[in-house]
């Protein structure tokens, strides 16, 4: 469905991929009551696979992996969308968490998820509450693993899976 959300995504030229399937047992989000939790996304995926694999400091300079980091929170948004059936049952994001994959050298990773919180933050009128985590390495060597709590309206919120 293309509600204001999705327009506001279309007018800052990105575009929601197809929600992705898990790699593993496990679902990509789940509903209960007023809260829909998401499972950690990594980046874009082409054929099934992470499009980009590597660390932080070795692979990728900061500002690329913030890009990387948006792709993540699209895939998100992408399992939000199919869950909810609409991005603007969203009322807030109050919870993000990301994982950087990282080297030691890299002194700031919370700045690598800057763009995707600033998006966050465009989107739904707040930035979420976050952790950023640094890591020595995440699953499928993906740079990225982007997570969220969400807050759905009150009017349509019911339980589910998927």
């Amino acid at each position: 469905m293309s509600g204001t959300i999705t327009t506001r995504l279309d007018g800052m030229g990105y575009e929601l991929p197809s929600p992705v399937s898990p790699l593993g047992n496990y679902v990509t989000g789940v509903r209960t009551g007023d809260l829909a939790i998401f499972s950690a996304h990594g980046p874009l995926r082409k054929n099934g696979m992470p499009s980009f694999r590597g660390r932080v400091g070795l692979d990728f300079t900061v500002e690329e992996a913030g890009e990387i980091a948006i792709g993540a929170t699209l895939n998100v948004l992408a399992s939000a969308q199919k869950l909810l059936g609409d991005l603007d049952t969203i009322e807030c994001i109050p919870k993000a968490c990301a994982f950087v994959s990282c080297t030691d050298k890299t002194t700031d990773p919370a700045a690598v998820c800057e763009p995707a919180f600033a998006l966050l933050a465009t989107l739904f009128g707040q930035p979420p509450a976050v952790t950023v985590v640094p890591a020595v390495s995440l699953p499928n060597n993906v740079p990225v693993f982007v997570e969220f709590i969400v807050k759905v309206r009150t009017e349509v919120a019911e339980e589910g899976a998927f």
